[in-house]
């Protein structure tokens, strides 16, 4: 069942349409009681009249007034919803540049030493989806393989690298580099021969 937020400034949200119509309507109704409200003064209607049809028109420009300031305060947020999005966009291409000259140093590295082990280019490249994180179903569907071959080639990449499996094998190559403090990174950006001016923080 739908409950009602427990806030005092909760109200249904109307979309810009029904504003607009509401703003029409209300401005619609506002001005023909001031033209009523002038005829009727002209012409010395009672004074309770001319009183209910001012209340009238008070209730309608504090409805227009309402509807117009929630406008500009949802403006507001908009541009405030804004400016945060592209701030965050902003952070996110920093940290893909900064990171990029790393990331590329590493994904080196890690293909260097997968040669060292001299696996062949299709344990190569399960050993690189293992490490992105892939099953060995997923590996075999990628590759359009049997998920028994996947597992017989993870088994001889294995063999080869001296690791007990998957865990360790991720843990080969990232464990350090993941709980590194600032200055080993920087060391570890040194060996990879990355170009310095790389931000560690």
């Amino acid at each position: 069942m739908d409950t009602v937020p427990e806030s005092d400034e909760y109200e249904p949200s109307l979309d810009k349409r029904d504003r607009r119509i509401i703003l029409a309507t209300l401005g619609f109704i506002a001005s023909v009681l001031i033209g009523d409200i002038v005829s009727d003064w002209r012409e010395g209607s009672s004074s309770g009249h001319l009183a209910t049809e001012a209340v009238l028109l008070v209730s309608a420009l504090a409805g227009l007034g309402r509807i117009l300031l929630s406008n500009r305060q949802m403006a507001a947020q908009a541009r405030v919803s804004d400016e945060q999005l592209q701030k965050v966009r902003n952070e996110a291409f920093r940290w893909r540049r900064e990171a990029s000259q790393l990331i590329e140093g590493l994904a080196n590295s890690i293909d260097a030493e997968l040669e060292r082990w001299q696996l062949t280019a299709a344990e190569k490249e399960i050993a690189l989806l293992m490490l992105k994180g892939l099953s060995h179903k997923e590996i075999a569907s990628l590759r359009e393989v049997s998920e028994q071959t996947v597992r017989r080639q993870a088994f001889s990449i294995y063999q080869k690298s001296g690791v007990s499996g998957r865990a360790e094998l991720c843990a080969y190559f990232l464990e350090d580099l993941l709980t590194a403090k600032p200055k080993t990174v920087e060391r570890t950006v040194k060996e990879f021969g990355i170009s310095e001016g790389i931000s560690t923080v």
